[in-house]
């Protein structure tokens, strides 16, 4: 998080930046200094107004592409660290970038928007984008309304669109692998019959990206016929398979992972180090409990991961803290 950020949250008095700054602030500075991207800035664009558009549009039309990037990039990074930021009416407007990687940053910023209207664009722009990058954004993001109407929180009828349309992507043998092994992705959120046949055949593919996106969708598909293999490929000595058998192991609950899961916390891959204390988190048992303590005890010097590690612990069962045995299985103890 920028510093700009830090300065609003420290001492007694805790000013709420969001209505310190104004489109008029965001608009300036963007004006003055497009490679400063300042509070103003984070803060100015943020719940913009549909009508106020109009005033956004020559300042965005004057920057160079790579201040697109650079802008959006960063909404986005704000964005995730303060949840209270808002740039879907800016990201409906910059996803008629003709720049494909504006494209996708902006629907990065939509995550959260759960409209028809969305929908209706996430459809066009995975089936008809000229750009890859951008289909296989817009396809991963339809696993979302797929999720919504099996949660009952979207129209059944408009969701089955994107539904279709994900199982035709995946069968398309012409069709990007990126783009399949997101739209796989996608499906993951559903119980159709078809996924079960369509996680393993992108198992046994020879692309890495997509026997990875096949170990995502056994996670989330919550089969725990699937068990055996995640737990076999959380020892893959490809990373990115690794990581994708790690959080599947959280998602799928999976306590016979805990040993494995607690040697992973000690992995000097920070991303894989960090989805194996999610996914002991998520298991929740005892020996999950105790491995998380004694990660606590291990990384006390360590802030960030500490924060994740007490998230962990707040979601799993604080019952008998009995021995875990096993825990020393990089050659040094946790305790140590």
């Amino acid at each position: 998080m920028r510093d700009e950020f830090k300065q609003f949250s420290d001492g007694e008095d805790e000013i709420n930046p969001i209505f310190i700054y104004t489109l008029d602030d965001a608009l300036t500075a963007l004006t003055d200094s497009p490679s400063h991207l300042s509070a103003a800035v984070s803060y100015g664009l943020s719940d913009v107004h549909p009508n106020d558009l109009a005033r956004f549009q020559p300042i965005w039309d004057g920057l160079s592409v790579e201040d697109h990037q650079k802008l959006l990039a960063h909404l986005v990074d704000v964005a995730e660290a303060n949840f209270e930021l808002d740039y879907r009416t800016l990201a409906r407007y910059t996803l008629k970038s003709s720049d494909p990687a504006s494209r996708v940053m902006s629907l990065e910023l939509l995550w959260e928007d759960e409209s028809l209207t969305l929908l209706d664009e996430l459809l066009h722009l995975a089936e008809a984008d000229p750009e890859v990058e951008v289909r296989a954004a817009a396809a991963n993001q339809l696993g979302r309304f797929i999720l919504l109407s099996e949660l009952g929180r979207f129209n059944p009828e408009e969701a089955e669109r994107a539904h279709e349309l994900a199982i035709r992507l995946w069968n398309n043998p012409n069709e990007d692998f990126t783009v399949r092994r997101r739209a796989l992705e996608a499906l993951s959120n559903s119980s159709h019959d078809m996924l079960p046949d369509a996680i393993q055949s992108a198992y046994r593919a020879p692309e890495v990206g997509l026997k990875a996106s096949a170990l995502y969708a056994m996670g989330r598909s919550c089969d725990l016929d699937w068990a055996e293999t995640v737990i076999k490929e959380m020892k893959n000595p490809n990373p990115q398979i690794r990581y994708e058998a790690v959080r599947a192991s959280g998602e799928l609950e999976l306590n016979d992972a805990v040993k494995l899961l607690a040697a992973e916390a000690l992995s000097k891959d920070r991303e894989i180090q960090e989805a194996a204390i999610w996914s002991l988190g998520q298991i929740g048992t005892k020996p999950a409990s105790r491995a998380l303590d004694a990660l606590l005890k291990k990384f006390k010097a360590d802030d960030s991961l500490l924060e994740l590690i007490e998230e962990a612990l707040d979601l799993a069962s604080f019952g008998d803290l009995a021995g875990l045995p096993g825990l020393n299985l990089t050659g040094q103890g946790l305790d140590d």
